[in-house]
């Protein structure tokens, strides 16, 4: 089976999605775009170091509620979107390809994109 390609309007609404989930106060500690082979299809991953403690329904009907505020729902679905702590196999897998260097730009990189390294809560 074809490889589904991440596009454009896809990385812009993730975008907005993270920048109003920032301004709104979030955990944001990193955020990234991966392709889940399993299910071909891309996954927007965001990583919030407060879930092991609060819990993901907290976080989850927030994010679900910015992304409806934004009129995103046609751009990213609500199973489009997974939200993990810094325990995480996919966010550690992640981490362990980045170069220190390139941690305060997006990344693009074979089956992932990455907008978000937040370095003091890594």
């Amino acid at each position: 089976m074809d490889k589904t390609v991440l596009v454009e309007s896809h990385i812009q609404a993730g975008r907005s999605l993270l920048d109003a989930l920032e301004k709104s106060g979030f955990n944001l500690t990193f955020a990234f775009w991966y392709f889940n082979s399993d299910e071909n299809k891309w996954v927007l991953c965001v990583v919030n170091s407060d879930i092991d403690k609060n819990g993901a329904l907290v976080y989850y009907m927030k994010l679900f509620s910015i992304l409806n505020k934004l009129n995103l729902v046609g751009q990213i679905q609500n199973d489009d979107l997974l939200l993990v702590d810094t325990q995480n196999s996919i966010y550690k897998e992640i981490c362990s390809r980045i170069k220190p260097s390139s941690m305060s730009n997006d990344i693009q990189m074979k089956d992932a994109y990455i907008y978000y390294i937040n370095k003091k809560r890594r």
